[in-house]
């Protein structure tokens, strides 16, 4: 079966642009650790899309069955893109949800007729967009972070929480994300924003706790907890940073495996189109976890994910992705 695996800012997607080097180093090591495990299964025959100003990924076993096609410029990524999507079988995608980037590719993969190995259409769509997400959560009895439309929300609304946060309605990580110490000061600064700027951000209150991630594998009927994260985000001047996530680094007298998975299936209920790695981004506050995004897609916790398991993940994808492949072609 031809795999098409697909790490969007390595991928020749941003030839003819500045490669932004911080994301690349964390996209490939995120599509190394991908590849390292998926080599490993015998059913697979991979392929990969690769910048050309990149070097190559030296580190998977010689007998893998890895075919990377190197692109030189953004039309030889249009060519190379639409011949694997001719060939392939499946994709798998790491792409971040900024400015609709999962969305549009899954959108032009699941056109060319290619299988994707990920979440529903409607589901990424929905946690692409932090605010209408909030809104669907709102109706469940999950734990989340109030948010509000930038040009919503006045001092005061956020249950007289004094620290703000304002960030993109379609950021991943820390993209772009500002904390204020005061409401007076998150005001002053969105006074002095454009209207244009105003209509994609939102506020939410800063919670004070431990931030944290959860790595899960989710199929039709079954949602597992991989790893349980402790996330290091820093602050430089009124800007927040992630500096990446110590996996499974979230002792059980700070959150129980129980706790966890009650937090998780709450989330299901509400999203159960989620399918495949699934990354969730909460707050561990003294009153329990607090939702703050979905990410529906692999996240750079999978970087350190197998060295805490005593297992390959991706047995998990492919057992599942044939489940789903031989159940489609059955009913048709």
């Amino acid at each position: 079966m031809k795999l098409f695996v697909y790490e969007h800012i390595t991928s020749g997607a941003l030839a003819g642009q500045e490669l932004p080097h911080s994301l690349a180093q964390e996209g490939d090591l995120m599509l190394t650790a991908i590849l390292q495990d998926l080599a490993s299964q015998p059913q697979l025959e991979l392929v990969i899309l690769r910048d050309s100003r990149l070097s190559e990924i030296s580190s998977l076993p010689l007998d893998s069955s890895c075919t990377f096609l190197w692109v030189q410029n953004s039309e030889h990524f249009t060519l190379q893109w639409d011949q694997v999507l001719s060939q392939a079988d499946m994709a798998f995608v790491i792409a971040p949800e900024t400015d609709n980037q999962l969305e549009k590719i899954q959108q032009n993969i699941l056109d060319s007729g290619t299988s994707y190995l990920g979440s529903s259409q409607e589901v990424t769509q929905l946690c692409a967009n932090k605010f209408r997400c909030f809104e669907h959560l709102s109706g469940y009895e999950i734990s989340t972070a109030k948010t509000q439309m930038s040009t919503q929300w006045q001092a005061g609304e956020l249950d007289n929480n004094t620290k703000i946060v304002i960030k993109p309605i379609d950021g991943a990580g820390c993209l772009d994300t500002l904390f204020f110490e005061s409401e007076d000061k998150a005001q002053n600064y969105l006074q002095n924003s454009s209207d244009l700027d105003l209509s994609s951000l939102i506020v939410q209150p800063y919670i004070e706790g431990t931030a944290a991630s959860l790595s899960l594998f989710i199929s039709d009927d079954t949602v597992m907890i991989l790893s349980i994260n402790r996330q290091l985000i820093s602050q430089q001047q009124s800007q927040l940073i992630f500096g990446g996530s110590e996996v499974n680094a979230i002792s059980a007298k700070e959150l129980s495996q129980i706790e966890a998975q009650e937090f998780v299936e709450g989330v299901y209920k509400a999203l159960p189109d989620l399918w495949g790695f699934v990354g969730l981004d909460f707050v561990l506050s003294p009153s329990g976890p607090i939702l703050i995004e979905i990410n529906p897609r692999l996240t750079t916790s999978y970087i350190g994910l197998k060295s805490v398991l005593n297992f390959n993940p991706t047995d998990l994808l492919i057992r599942h992705m044939e489940e789903k492949f031989h159940l489609r072609h059955s009913a048709s």
